[in-house]
């Protein structure tokens, strides 16, 4: 029976009819039960036999690994949350977060030829080995192919020897799969450094790998003890063997009371030693650090005249504060760091104190005195703001709290970058920050529009399209003497020209017909090619876009951060040249309408169709995982994160960066 089911009789069921089951599935319920302790790793963890010692990779080394799939999520013990899973079809979820597999190996599985993987895993302390230990998170084998996976396996002791230990059938209900070592008793035992696995199934992932010894019990060192020594477990060495035991010294720990279960020193004898407040527990053997503990206490015991282990009370420590502890503060520890020392800090300018007592002390429990002052940041009076005047008066003093805000107004012809033409906003405010420094605020010049395309190449500005510009097209005297007035219009404070642009008595004729068109470029001119006519643009091809390229660039070689200018029309000018000239147009693949589905699509990724809208990196998809498309394109090429807009380029000098 199932534990947890419950059987029942046919009348029995009938009674509880409509009740829900008693049946309870035990395995990862977070409780280990009795039965659970050998094959839950789930609810109690990985299991090791009582006698036993279980060492867990400290390193590794992998055939085949990128940063999908590194090799070292093998270190250590294996994530209890994963499951043995069988009859796989890939591993692309999730798997390399606890496991490694070969997941530089192309798909589909059914095209791979025979390739030898393996995995080298090593151990920080040599040992004797007793078994070979290794956890699995898939067991190799494909959904549709009923043959079971193999791995070899071998030890590698620390004279570089290997040791062969077979070939051993993988099933996910053997897992783990435990490798008992035989030793052959007619050579010297050797110790185990490292354990190599070879495979040929690129669908096996392996998340962990352990070599068991015994516990207290070296064969190595024991077959080594001389004549008159003995094998002591507690130290783990031959130690000297007399029939008269000798006494250990005097146990003398500082900052520490001891309770010693009798005023003699004798073999056996054992002293508990307790830290004073505020000190930690340093615990040694053979002059080895073995770990520290803030308590409460540990049992030293007398073995063959000495003392078990070295122990020491040290004072805890509560490493420099920081900004933590007081925020835009700098601090001496003239005293040190340790338990009931003191460090003074002072306020970085401009941060002004708020309080008397400028100490911290390191208190028992490893943590800083509460700071009963604090760094309170000001910021000065603002910058001045080119074209800008301040409106606040109160903001010319030098002392502002965080959070305070100033006033001010662009002057006309100025107005706040970011504003729509049409509202030209020119009221902004600035704000003290936490870092003591205004919020930045800005000005920039009015703009006009450029005046109509028809006058295109005909006019001259004497500042551009700027407010107080002006723009001239300049005509044959017999316009002035017929009275239609200077030619003349000017950008305004609010971003309209003073009036607009005439066409010339001498401006006259139409443009000749477009010709020389360059490849895949159609031209539909229904107005004809008068003054002003507008000629509509397209490509042959239905999937491409008319736009303008620099003079040094070709269609073949358009590098992906150039954004070129779409072209929807052509306009002939009262200087009778077309404008834009229609050589300068080419047609360019166009957008695939699929950005921001969360697949980087290799042909939009480029700035013309915004990088993908963002499906190209991992810090712009909505994912936050980027997904290739098709599947074999390269995250380090086609596919690749190339927005400088990017997080992952926040750092990167754009003017150095690889633009693929």
């Amino acid at each position: 029976m199932v534990p947890g089911c419950h059987s029942e009789t046919q009348e029995g069921i009938l009674a509880h009819f409509d009740e829900p089951s008693r049946c309870y599935f035990h395995d990862g319920d977070g409780v280990c039960e009795e039965f659970e302790q050998k094959t839950s790793i789930k609810d109690c963890g990985v299991y090791t036999p009582q006698g036993f010692l279980d060492q867990w990779a400290s390193n590794a080394s992998v055939s085949h690994q990128d940063q999908q799939c590194p090799g070292w999520v093998i270190i250590g013990q294996p994530a209890a949350s994963q499951v043995c899973r069988t009859k796989v079809i890939d591993l692309s979820e999730g798997i390399s977060q606890h496991a490694w597999y070969p997941c530089t190996i192309s798909y589909p599985y059914s095209q791979l030829t025979q390739t030898t993987f393996w995995l080298r895993a090593y151990f920080s302390q040599p040992m004797v080995a007793a078994a070979v230990i290794v956890h699995l998170v898939t067991d190799g084998t494909y959904y549709g192919d009923q043959k079971q996976e193999t791995i070899s396996v071998q030890l590698l002791d620390t004279k570089e020897q290997s040791h062969d230990l077979g070939l051993h059938v993988l099933s996910c209900r053997n897992n783990p799969l435990i490798i008992p070592v035989v030793h052959d008793l007619s050579q010297p035992f050797y110790h185990s450094q490292a354990v190599r696995v070879s495979f040929s199934s690129p669908l096996l992932a392996i998340s962990g790998v352990a070599l068991r010894s015994f516990d207290g019990f070296d064969p190595v060192t024991l077959s080594s003890c001389q004549r008159g020594e003995t094998y002591s477990s507690a130290e783990q060495s031959c130690v000297h063997f007399a029939c008269e035991a000798t006494d250990c010294p005097e146990l003398a720990v500082e900052n520490a009371s001891l309770n010693c279960s009798s005023s003699d020193r004798y073999h056996g004898a054992q002293c508990t030693v307790s830290c004073r407040t505020g000190y930690v527990l340093q615990i040694r053997r053979d002059d080895e650090l073995i770990k520290s503990q803030m308590g409460p206490s540990v049992t030293v015991t007398c073995t063959e005249g000495k003392w078990n282990k070295q122990v020491a009370c040290e004072p805890v420590d509560c490493g420099v504060p920081d900004q933590h502890h007081v925020y835009a503060a700098s601090f001496s520890c003239l005293e040190g760091t340790t338990f009931g020392s003191k460090c003074s800090f002072q306020c970085r300018h401009p941060a002004q104190l708020k309080g008397n007592n400028s100490l911290l002390t390191c208190m028992e429990d490893g943590l800083w005195s509460f700071p009963e002052a604090l760094c309170e940041l000001m910021c000065l009076a603002p910058p001045p703001v080119p074209n800008a005047d301040l409106q606040t008066a109160r903001c010319r003093e030098n002392k502002h709290k965080v959070g305070s805000f100033c006033k001010y107004k662009c002057k006309p012809g100025y107005h706040v970058p970011g504003a729509s033409r049409k509202s030209k906003k020119r009221a902004f405010k600035t704000q003290c920050t936490q870092d003591g420094s205004w919020q930045e605020g800005a000005c920039v010049p009015v703009t006009c529009d450029p005046p109509p395309p028809k006058f295109h190449g005909l006019y001259q500005c004497t500042d551009g399209f700027q407010f107080n510009s002006e723009c001239r097209i300049r005509c044959e005297d017999s316009d002035a003497a017929q009275g239609r007035g200077s030619n003349v219009i000017h950008c305004r404070k609010d971003g309209t020209w003073s009036g607009s642009f005439h066409l010339c008595q001498e401006m006259q004729g139409q443009c000749s017909a477009p010709n020389q068109l360059n490849s895949n470029l159609k031209l539909q001119c229904p107005e004809g090619y008068a003054i002003g006519s507008e000629c509509a643009t397209s490509c042959l091809d239905h999937n491409s876009e008319p736009i303008i390229l620099p003079t040094n660039v070709t269609i073949r070689d358009i590098p992906h951060w150039l954004n070129p200018t779409r072209v929807q029309r052509v306009v002939c000018t009262a200087g009778l040249k077309w404008y834009p000239h229609p050589a300068v147009i080419h047609c360019v693949k166009g957008c695939e309408p699929f950005m921001g589905d969360n697949y980087c699509d290799a042909i939009n990724n480029r700035a013309f169709c915004n990088y993908d809208g963002g499906d190209c990196c991992t810090s712009t998809v909505k994912t936050k995982k980027v997904t290739p498309f098709p599947m074999s394109c390269d995250l380090q090429g086609d596919c690749a994160c190339r927005d400088p807009q990017a997080r992952e380029h926040s750092r990167k000098d754009l003017r150095g960066y690889s633009h693929g």
